[in-house]
């Protein structure tokens, strides 16, 4: 089995049940199955969280789908943005009125645009500051993060980018945040494209998620949420566990009594 999480709210709660869903996925692959990360995280910024945790992986799975690799760094797949366009993007209002945004490229993360306090991103990744201009030289840009002060101003601008510009780019929202891949580019085609990849299509894969941008894998593929999961992944999961830990010991209980 494959088992693919994502990890902020949902891998990474509080410190507690944290550790606790750290020896789950040690357990988890000591008994042969593989585990990765799925997440809007950067490669970058998902291996802060691998090395603090020393969490053990078989695959990540960033920028929503959009760039696939190895835990040392091999990209597998990539799927980059509409280049040609980008100038609509920039000039949506909505756009134009985040606070915050990150463009999350092959060359690394950048700050674009920083009108809020520095987040802890940048402080421990020591994000540089890129011009606009300089963002059309960026090559190839696999997403674009967008920081609000609140929920319904991010809701708006997810809202306006796949309403007027969904043919090219796909935007994600979670909480104050929204996530813009390229169009169609999603978590759960993400997930489709590594099992490919690696020649894994007989294994049953198992996805769990807690926020809006995992309602596609779990729909999907028939995923689960935990307990403190937003409303519409609830909807969408097919079980609510209390923890990743549980589903774990779940899923390996289940695989021992067809045994």
């Amino acid at each position: 089995m494959i088992l693919a999480s994502d990890y902020d709210g949902t891998f990474h709660v509080d410190e507690e049940q944290t550790l606790k869903n750290l020896e789950a996925v040690k357990k988890w692959r000591a008994s042969g199955h593989e585990f990765g990360l799925v997440t809007g995280r950067s490669y970058e910024m998902a291996m802060m969280a691998v090395k603090e945790y020393s969490l053990p992986l078989d695959f990540l799975i960033c920028n929503n789908g959009a760039a696939i690799y190895r835990p040392d760094g091999t990209l597998l797949d990539h799927t980059p943005m509409n280049q040609d366009k980008q100038k609509d993007f920039w000039e949506l209002p909505s756009v134009k009125a985040a606070p915050r945004v990150f463009a999350l490229s092959a060359q690394g993360t950048f700050i674009a645009r920083m009108d809020q306090e520095i987040t802890f991103f940048s402080r421990k990744l020591d994000v540089p500051f890129i011009s606009m201009e300089k963002i059309e030289e960026l090559n190839p840009i696999w997403q674009f993060s967008l920081g609000f002060f609140n929920d319904q101003d991010a809701r708006t601008c997810c809202q306006e980018i796949n309403c007027l510009l969904g043919e090219a780019f796909s935007a994600y929202f979670n909480q104050c945040n929204v996530d813009v891949v390229a169009g169609g580019m999603s978590k759960s085609l993400g997930i489709r494209k590594y099992v490919k990849i690696a020649g894994k299509e007989e294994q049953r894969i198992l996805v769990v998620g807690d926020g809006g941008n995992d309602v596609d894998m779990i729909r999907d593929l028939g995923g689960f949420t935990i307990k403190s999961g937003c409303a519409q992944v609830k909807e969408a999961a097919r079980r609510i566990f209390d923890s990743v830990e549980e589903l774990i010991e779940n899923a390996l209980q289940e695989e021992s009594q067809v045994v």
